[in-house]
């Protein structure tokens, strides 16, 4: 799966595309998966379950990952694909969640009938069980969808934003086959989750550079928003999308955006604008909640349609490219290269950004301070089939040796460089087979603690949400320290990667360099050299590259 970062569609490709897809809406149908995976539906159902009971956020998180990928050349889960220039490092994409929820989903799937059920289609069923799980109708999804092979951050440009006025949102359903009656019943699904103050507190200060609010904004809501965004705060507050309902999936959204309490601008303009006005009185007050709960089902369905591949196109991928699911702070590179861009526009490139974070988030948490050598440039093309090449959380030491050293990196810079997970934590998920079925013996690798078993035992039961993390440091999960090292020799390394390097000769006097408080500062210094060397890996510099200028991570 290639991601090409600055190829242009050709038109006579656009238009085969939009004849293949219309051709595709017959192909998908609901049951798809009767015969040849019975339980696929309810397997994607107990997972998404699971996790929105464990955190309420999610349900939103695969609403909306649904919603963009969708409407990125159609419902492929090209949302999922990782890269430097993928769909998901767009700014609109940096705040999704609930990834981890359809790996759970698809790892599950391919234990019981491997390679048949494709990440679109388990999007596609995880998005309406969490409008389900959080009040909404059931609807049936039709199935039979394939997995693109392709993703573009370019492409992404195409999503609805947040600024956009009603006309520009008009038209972006209407090239999707979507009508002004789809595109109000969608935006419904803001009827939960949250949004982040920078993503619209210009209206609270600054609309339309009049350093005044935007006069659509009721005025006691104004306040309140302003108590929760602050001018010039963190902007990375969140507050609900629907006042004192973001976790209840119903129709009081069409009431705040009538109250002029539409928290984004495009939502707010909604009411005012005859074209969607009209929708909008259709749904508001109890009597018309069901009524809009089916119609949101509907079109749901009618979404999921939108440029679908199927048959011989795309894939059914065995595995999702599972070690960058979890990646976090994608934002917080945003948040840097926005600042840099309006100091020294076109200068600074995020592999430089990425590696300075990196060092300041050591410091940050308790490590040493490290000069960072700069002039990365940032590449152009990023493939999921190369991420492969990570090291594992299941790698032995072995195959973890040959990684580090297909990098020029040493023993020693790889059991210094593991111990960064003094800080962290990993999710059930990447390590309870370890617990319960270790190697399919049907009992626990013998190499862990007793007591530190039971543990985790009880933070990881038996068949329950993989999702649940736990500390990869015991106790010192926030602290840059090397407890990290202590666990590993005491059988309370939580990966297995991690939990063989005391067993293994060649990694083990590596590991006892670093024990106990004695060797802390020893610990913290080394770290900084191989961060270092590992920052000088296959860089590109001079006419390598680009410096990437828009916001795209």
């Amino acid at each position: 799966m290639e991601i090409y970062s600055h190829i242009r569609t050709p038109i006579l490709y656009v238009v085969l595309l939009a004849a293949m897809s219309t051709l595709a809406l017959s192909c998908t149908q609901v049951g798809f998966y009767k015969t040849t995976c019975p339980p696929a539906e309810g397997i994607v159902k107990s997972v998404v379950q699971s996790a929105i009971r464990s955190n309420l956020t999610i349900a939103p998180g695969l609403l909306r990952m649904f919603f963009h990928d969708c409407f990125v050349n159609g419902c492929d889960a090209s949302i999922l694909i990782d890269g430097l220039s993928a769909e998901k490092i767009v700014v609109q994409n940096l705040a999704l969640r609930g990834f981890e929820v359809i790996q759970a989903a698809k790892s599950k799937l391919e234990t019981v009938c491997p390679g048949v059920v494709s990440c679109a289609d388990i999007l596609a069923l995880a998005a309406r069980d969490s409008v389900v799980q959080s009040g909404g109708m059931n609807w049936e999804v039709p199935t039979g969808r394939r997995d693109g092979l392709v993703s573009r951050d370019t492409d992404a440009k195409k999503l609805p934003g947040s600024t956009d006025n009603v006309t520009s949102q008009i038209k972006k359903f209407a090239d999707k086959g979507l009508s002004i009656q789809d595109l109000v019943t969608l935006v419904g699904g803001h009827t939960i989750g949250t949004a982040a103050c920078g993503r619209f507190d210009y209206r609270l200060y600054n609309y339309n550079n009049t350093n005044k609010p935007d006069p659509d904004i009721d005025q006691e809501f104004l306040a309140k928003l302003k108590t929760h965004c602050p001018c010039k705060s963190n902007n990375t507050n969140r507050v609900p999308l629907d006042t004192n309902s973001e976790t209840n999936f119903d129709n009081s959204y069409y009431g705040n955006v009538r109250n002029g309490q539409g928290v984004l601008e495009s939502d707010s303009k909604l009411w005012s604008d005859g074209r969607t006005h009209k929708f909008v009185q259709q749904f508001l007050g109890s009597s018309n909640r069901l009524k809009f709960k089916k119609q949101f089902g509907r079109a749901m369905v009618k979404l999921s349609n939108v440029e679908v591949k199927t048959g011989n196109q795309g894939e059914i991928p065995e595995k999702i490219v599972v070690q960058n699911l979890a990646l976090r702070g994608f934002e917080v590179i945003q948040a840097a290269k926005s600042k840099l861009e309006t100091v020294c526009p076109g200068v600074v490139s995020c592999a430089d950004i990425l590696a300075l974070a990196a060092r300041d988030s050591v410091v940050q948490s308790g490590g040493m301070n490290w000069e960072v050598p700069t002039g990365r440039r940032d590449g152009l093309v990023s493939r999921d089939t190369d991420a492969k090449k990570l090291p594992g959380s299941t790698d032995n030491v072995t195959s973890q040796i040959k990684k580090f050293a297909d990098k020029g990196l040493s023993i020693q810079d790889l059991v210094t460089l593991v111990g960064g997970h003094t800080i962290g934590t990993a999710a059930c998920g990447r390590f309870d087979y370890r617990l319960y079925n270790y190697n399919n013996t049907n009992k626990p690798d013998p190499d862990i603690d007793q007591e530190f078993l039971a543990k985790l035992k009880t933070h990881c039961p038996c068949k329950s949400n993989n999702t649940n993390r736990v500390p990869l440091d015991t106790n010192s999960e926030t602290n840059f320290d090397n407890s990290y090292y202590g666990n590993v020799r005491n059988g309370q390394g939580v990966l297995e990667s991690d939990s063989k390097l005391w067993s293994d000769g060649r990694t083990h006097k590596f590991v006892q360099q670093f024990l106990g408080s004695s060797n802390r500062l020893k610990f913290k210094k080394q770290f900084g050299r191989a961060m270092v060397k590992l920052s000088n890996v296959e860089v590109k510099t001079g006419n390598q590259g680009e410096i990437r200028r828009e916001l795209k991570f």
